[in-house]
């Protein structure tokens, strides 16, 4: 007499059946597009980077000619209404000074002097009186400028405008996409965004002034506000144009 199979054998037999019988689930099928929108905008900030240079036989003596110089440079920043926020040191050094060599190289043993440096980042938020600054300061002591930027004071509508863009330009070339490939579009899954929207400065280097009879001008340019981002879209289960 044949004995039966043990009921724990028998339930796995059942599911394995039931198991082959169903069918797999399928993956969803994906289309991904990048889009990219920019949106130009004229700078109404000003980040000015300028300071002093001071030389002597001894540290000593280059730092006090530099913070006698930077006195100067504060006191000519207090008549411009410069308030303090917007002004801050950015750089300070102090640098040996070596002799010259008859052949034209340094000596590096011997120290004939100092070099004392301080720089500051000012924030200007008129960009016409830039150049009436600038002529100011080089009055008051400043004997470098390391260049100038522009900005935006508050850029979040120029950045809303530009992922506007972007999401316009992800949903054309998706549908452009499957248009081509002779599929259905679907609905989004995710959208994100990559590296975010930042507004991109139009720089210039600017010399100081030794004696200005005028305002030295200043070109703010624009600015390029550039967003880019990433749709998701599922691939509809019908095919476009099928017969």
């Amino acid at each position: 007499m044949r004995k039966p199979f043990p009921i724990t054998i028998a339930a796995t037999l059942a599911m394995v059946l039931m198991l082959e019988a169903a069918p797999a689930e399928e993956m969803p099928r994906l289309i991904t597009v990048t889009g990219s929108g920019s949106e130009i905008a004229i700078p109404d900030v000003a980040l000015l980077t300028l300071g002093v240079e001071a030389d002597a036989n001894t540290a000593e003596a280059a730092l006090a000619a530099m913070s006698e110089r930077l006195q100067a440079i504060f006191a000519a920043l207090d008549g411009a209404d410069l308030a303090e926020k917007d002004r801050q040191t950015s750089g300070l050094g102090l640098d040996p000074l070596y002799a010259q060599r008859e052949d034209g190289g340094i000596n590096d043993t011997e120290i004939t002097g100092y070099r004392a440096r301080s720089m500051l980042t000012l924030t200007l938020h008129d960009i016409d009186t830039v150049g009436a600054l600038v002529d100011t300061l080089a009055g008051a002591g400043v004997n470098r400028i390391d260049g100038i930027s522009f900005d935006l004071a508050d850029p979040s509508e120029v950045v809303q405008q530009a992922r506007r863009k972007a999401v316009a330009d992800a949903m054309a070339r998706a549908t452009l996409y499957a248009d081509a490939a002779n599929i259905k579009l679907g609905p989004i899954v995710s959208i994100s965004e990559p590296g975010g929207a930042m507004p991109k400065p139009y720089a210039v280097n600017a010399a100081p002034r030794a004696d200005a009879a005028f305002a030295m001008p200043v070109a703010r340019g624009s600015l390029n506000v550039d967003a880019e981002v990433t749709v998701v879209f599922e691939i509809g289960s019908e095919e476009t144009g099928a017969p």
